[in-house]
């Protein structure tokens, strides 16, 4: 079997070779076999000719992008006197980028509600990195962005990313990660960032809702319609490579695809694909997680707060104080000792104080100015993979029939680290000095626009997190056209997605009497320190810890469609059908951060017992008698400890003295954590093996499961008819579903056990002890309970769409 002429036309069918370096592109048209375009050989789909082209290449000529072709003229009979003749041109027009707008406009203008679509050409002229990325082209779409940039949700029409449905060939998916960094994406939120645009042809937005329309799309209804061999009859073959370079990160990207089909004369056909990407990132930015107001402290008799405060201490004097809420920020009653900022040490902070400190401000601006809650500067950095194939198998074995099995795979792998520069609001015991605010009229809130913060600290958070997800699916279906008014279709789905997030993390602390100049003119605040913040001598383990947290997620959905329509496609037609789907997502949540913690920087006792048990502090003791704060542990062998003792503090993993050998400056200009030795130093992987369940997430989500499962039924009539001399086209339906919806969850519960006998005051060994820390050490933990409910409900959803053809 010969080869067919191909003609690029930015389609990943077409054979392209597509090389792109720091954001330029040279495309390079490679036929597939040396075959002229001649003998009858039938144009490929999207090239119109009317002729066949000439015996010899010199017989064409190229006029602006368009192929004309000299017509073949008689010649005169001999002895004739004619003129030289002219050749004739013909054109033939080969159309890529215009032939796809055209099928979204015509799409567009049969639709009878609101659709908008995409087609394969325009898809392989967009510079997008993945499909949510090409879904923005669609005017009321809208997509949210991972802190590097990358395309990862998509909204419809303002609301949120989980009342978009979302659909790949036809059916519901569901991808197990998480969407941005720290989202806890437990809805029908679905991640595109994984799906490349090269393996899929059309890309289609239903933004009303018409009977045959799977439910749940409150927003809009998107389907993904991958490549298929049929797409593009014949045999092909199309690769290209793109290298993209990172200016922050410095390193060299690249994104490779290679893409194969044929289809054959028994109506057979086979496509596959794949695509590699590696994305090299560096995002420095700023943010806060909230903003807050000092709570000023009053007089007792004004508020009746505890413990009491003189008028001669209170801070606010006023009226009304702390009416705008807030306060997590307690300004101390004194100067330490320390004199932070220069002030006399044990000075009394009150009103006076602060007035005077604050020239020009009164006491409801320094009550109600808010400051960053946590502000930091942040620095996120690493590299991104993701690895793509794609399988579709079709059969046409006459005009009536169509057989199509569609199958993808999709990996990724994320290996980034998030380093943050806490300057402390939040619980933080700043003084202020100088302050300026945005407003004179602070009584309904104002923003505090610089100053000085007297006693303020600092704190590094380290993250490095490891994300792997994972995507496979299958699609198999069937078309037949019974006879000219009865038609039909079928369709299965089965996907499953597994997603895995590890995320240690490192928070080591400067002291807290630093002083910060401040400063906030609307634009991203400026937070200078008087101690250098990339020295790691600055930092100890003093109000410092460490967390160790995994996440794994698993995602399948299983479903099954029926359709069957009544018509010819003309002015009447009844469609039918029934569906069947289950989407059931689970979460569970690991967490070691206690004994991992203890063993650190806790002066590492020889046991390790949950909470109600004393924890001893993180403070990087190595000592066998760490002192006060640390628990002795006097229950310890009864109750919940039998067995265990006697009592041994070995010393820290990493004790402070030996801090700043994990410590180096940072690539943002902070200090960073040398991570490879603190995780070998630390015995990280022991402890990441014997990681227990927890009820809680790295990402916030809530442990356990949702299942939803939709019976849908429905009857639509669609159809056209003319009213005063213009076209009417409607279509009319209704859809009843039933859903039955399981969710289940830990939940923790304190243990019984700890109380004793009742009416006794004896420890957990039901030892006659007071029930106090004598019993500490003994106490058990809390017990963890799963536990399940079900719902089910039944809508009907009927429709009516109109449209009206008025020109």
């Amino acid at each position: 079997m010969g080869y067919r002429p191909v003609f690029t036309k930015q389609n990943p069918i077409a054979v392209a070779v597509r090389l792109a370096l720091a954001g330029s592109a040279l495309c390079l048209a490679l036929p597939a076999a040396a075959q002229s375009v001649a003998s009858g050989a039938a144009p490929r789909a999207g090239m119109s000719a009317t002729t066949q082209a000439p015996a010899s290449a010199s017989a064409a000529q190229a006029t602006n992008g368009r192929v004309l072709l000299a017509q073949n003229v008689p010649a005169p009979a001999e002895g004739t006197e004619t003129a030289t003749p002219v050749p004739q041109l013909q054109e033939v027009v080969v159309s890529g980028f215009r032939e796809s707008l055209a099928k979204e406009t015509i799409a567009k203008k049969n639709a009878i509600g609101f659709t908008d679509s995409i087609y394969s050409e325009d898809i392989g002229k967009f510079p997008d990195n993945n499909i949510a990325e090409s879904f923005n082209r669609i005017p009321g779409i809208t997509i949210s962005r991972d802190i590097t940039g990358q395309g990862v949700n998509i909204a419809i029409r303002g609301l949120g990313s989980d009342f978009t449905k979302v659909l790949l060939n036809g059916a519901p998916i569901a991808v197990a990660s998480t969407s941005t960094t720290d989202a806890q994406s437990t809805n029908q939120e679905v991640d595109l960032n994984l799906f490349p645009t090269e393996l899929f042809t059309s890309l289609t937005v239903e933004k009303t809702s018409s009977a045959d329309m799977l439910e749940g799309g409150a927003a809009g209804t998107v389907n993904m319609r991958s490549a298929r061999p049929f797409d593009s009859p014949g045999r092909h073959l199309a690769f290209g490579a793109q290298g993209t370079k990172n200016q922050n990160a410095g390193a060299w990207g690249n994104h490779d695809y290679l893409i194969a089909s044929d289809t054959f004369d028994n109506g057979f056909g086979v496509l596959i694909g794949g695509v590699v990407s590696h994305n090299n990132v560096a995002t420095p930015g700023f943010e806060t997680i909230g903003w807050t107001n000092p709570n000023l402290s009053v007089v007792k008799a004004a508020n009746g707060t505890s413990p009491a405060v003189t008028a001669a201490q209170a801070q606010c004097l006023a009226a009304v104080c702390n009416g705008t809420g807030g306060g997590n920020w307690t300004i101390p009653a004194t100067v330490p000792g320390t004199s932070p900022g220069g002030l006399p040490a044990g000075t009394v902070i009150n009103q006076a104080f602060l007035l005077a400190e604050n020239p020009g401000a009164n006491i409801t601006q320094i009550d109600n100015g808010i400051i960053p809650r946590l502000g930091r500067p942040s620095y996120e950095y690493g590299f991104q993979d993701t690895y793509n194939a794609v399988l579709s198998l079709e059969f046409r074995p006459n005009d009536a029939l169509h057989f199509y099995m569609d199958n993808m795979f999709g990996k990724e792998h994320n290996d980034l680290t998030r380093e943050d520069m806490d300057w402390v609001g939040r619980n933080g015991a700043a003084i202020p000095i100088g302050e300026t605010f945005d407003k004179s009229d602070c009584s309904q809130g104002c923003t505090v626009t610089g100053g000085t913060f007297a006693n303020s600290q600092f704190f590094l958070e380290y993250r490095p997190y490891f994300e792997n997800t994972d995507f496979w699916g299958t699609n198999p279906g069937l078309n037949w056209r019974v006879n000219d008014w009865l038609s039909g279709d079928v369709q299965a789905n089965y996907t499953k997605s597994t997603f895995h997030r590890e995320v240690p993390s490192v928070l080591v602390a400067t002291a807290n009497d630093l002083t910060v100049n401040y400063t906030n003119d609307g634009g991203v605040p400026d937070i200078g320190s008087n101690v250098d913040l990339n020295n790691p001598a600055s930092f100890s383990w003093v109000g410092g810890r460490v967390n160790m947290q995994d996440e794994r997620r698993v995602t399948t959905t299983k479903g099954i469609r029926f359709n069957v329509t009544f018509g010819k496609g003309g002015p009447f037609n009844v469609k039918t059908g029934f569906a069947y789907d289950d989407i059931w997502r689970h979460i569970n949540g690991f967490d070691n951060s206690g004994a991992w913690q203890n063993a650190v920087c806790g002066d590492n006792p020889n046991v390790s017992l949950p909470g109600p048990n004393t924890q001893p502090p993180c403070q990087g003791l190595s000592t066998a008698t760490p002192g006060a704060g640390y628990p002795t542990y006097p229950g310890l062998g009864q109750g919940a400890s039998v067995g265990m003792g006697p009592l041994a503090y070995q010393g820290s993993l990493i004790p402070a003295a030996a801090l700043g050998n994990y410590l180096s400056p940072g690539p943002a200009g902070l200090v960073t954590v040398n991570w490879n030795q603190f995780k070998a130093a630390s015995d990280y992987s022991t402890f990441h093996a014997n990681e227990p369940g927890s009820g809680g997430t790295n990402t916030g989500a809530s442990g356990g499961y949702v299942r939803n499962s939709d019976s849908g039924i429905y009857l639509e009539f669609t159809g056209n008819t003319t009213i005063f001399g213009h076209g009417l086209r409607y279509n009319a339906g209704v859809r009843e579903v039933r859903t039955l919806q399981y969710i289940g969850g830990p939940i923790s519960i304190a243990n019984p056990a700890n109380a004793g006998v009742p009416g006794t005051t004896t420890c957990p060994n039901n030892t006659t002890k007071a029930l106090t820390a004598a019993c500490d050490g003994s106490f058990y933990g809390n017990i963890s309970t799963f536990t399940t409910t079900e719902n089910n409900y039944n809508n009907t959803l009927p429709s009516l769409e109109l449209v009206y053809d008025i020109m």
